[in-house]
């Protein structure tokens, strides 16, 4: 073999190790990814869990002190 197919060779060898190397990584780089995924879509289920238990005892206070302010309001302006 002269020195051009040795170095084609050598050449091939070195880009194909390159593409199972960036492979195997990136199929570690994905994994990684679906796992902070999930992670993320489990935060996100909680912070909606505590807002709805929030929203709702604030909701019903809402209502109950809505005819409050009606009444205090109806007050000022009879008050006048």
């Amino acid at each position: 073999m002269d020195l051009l197919q040795t170095t084609l060779i050598i050449v091939l060898i070195v880009l194909t190790l390159n593409t199972v190397f960036f492979t195997v990584f990136l199929t570690f780089v994905l994994k990684d990814l679906q796992k902070t995924v999930k992670k993320a879509d489990e935060v996100l289920d909680d912070v909606q869990s505590v807002t709805n238990l929030v929203s709702s005892p604030i909701a019903s206070l809402a209502e109950i002190i809505k005819p409050l302010v009606s009444l205090l309001n109806s007050k000022r302006k009879g008050g006048k």
